[in-house]
């Protein structure tokens, strides 16, 4: 999140603090004093009578206000504690996740992205499958291409989400074809082609874990031609603008052969990921 979206939010959570501060610390005293003085608490009383007619609405208000903010604070924490097992009102879990990221040639403007979600059912009636992406560059970007036999791309739409509010994700949904079975792994195969026609695109491929997961794999395919430096395989402990570095660890790129094209492949493959830890391959291009 960008200082500028930030500021203003700690602006306004700033004066909040110190309305309420300063309410509380004024109805402190009054009361310490009416509780120990007597007279105080008589002409107190006496003074309060005339203005009950705006006193009482004021106060009100005020409670109203305190209560509004305490129940936003509520329902932030425990949206934020428990939105990971929004997952069990799919029907559905996942399995294993395989992301195969590949920059087609030299100029590095075609990105082709194959993705592998194996899903079993956790109750009966399921057969549409959701999914996101976020993706860094920018330009044309085909219409998603569903690999996996009897399956049917219905629509996607972008959208941003109250958990990653500095984010707009792109979310699509996929029709089975049929009731997922209860014991049966069923996998989703779908391709993406991207087009970074402005050269935005930032060199990292990543998975957050929202939801638990026994095998996570990313794969990234470089041009043999394209030179790079820095490649990493990283870890972030949470969801959010402001997640700590857990692991840093070099990869080890091999050079393979791909449809018939000489890659340079990075590879990424983490056993029963951490849920609400991110992962990632990184790399720098050499100018």
């Amino acid at each position: 999140m960008s200082m500028r979206q930030r500021e203003p939010r700690e602006r306004l959570r700033l004066v909040v603090n110190i309305v309420l501060l300063s309410i509380g610390f004024i109805s402190s005293l009054i009361t310490i004093f009416t509780i120990l003085t007597p007279f105080l608490k008589t002409t107190f009383l006496i003074w309060l009578i005339p203005l009950q007619g705006w006193l009482i609405p004021l106060s009100f208000f005020v409670l109203g206000v305190c209560v509004t903010f305490l129940g936003n604070a509520v329902y932030n924490y425990i949206y934020q504690q428990f939105r990971p097992f929004r997952w069990l009102l799919y029907g559905y879990r996942w399995v294993n996740a395989e992301y195969q990221y590949c920059i087609e040639d030299d100029t590095k403007l075609q990105h082709t992205q194959l993705i592998a979600i194996t899903i079993k059912a956790i109750r009966r009636g399921v057969s549409i499958f959701e999914n996101k992406y976020l993706w860094s560059g920018h330009g044309k970007q085909e219409s998603l291409e569903i690999l996996s036999t009897g399956h049917e791309l219905l629509f996607s739409t972008t959208r941003q989400e109250h958990y990653f509010p500095y984010n707009r994700w792109k979310y699509y949904y996929v029709y089975v074809g049929h009731e997922l079975p209860m014991k049966r792994d069923v996998i989703v195969n779908i391709k993406q082609v991207l087009y970074d026609d402005e050269g935005r695109f930032e060199p990292y491929v990543s998975k957050t874990i929202t939801e638990p997961l026994e095998s996570l794999k990313l794969r990234v395919l470089l041009p043999e031609n394209l030179s790079f430096t820095n490649a990493f395989n990283n870890e972030f402990d949470h969801i959010g603008p402001n997640n700590k570095k857990i692991k840093n660890e070099p990869n080890p790129s091999r050079i393979i052969r791909e449809k018939g094209n000489l890659y340079k492949e990075l590879y990424y493959e983490i056993q029963k990921p951490h849920r609400n830890h991110k992962y990632e391959i990184r790399w720098e291009w050499v100018k």
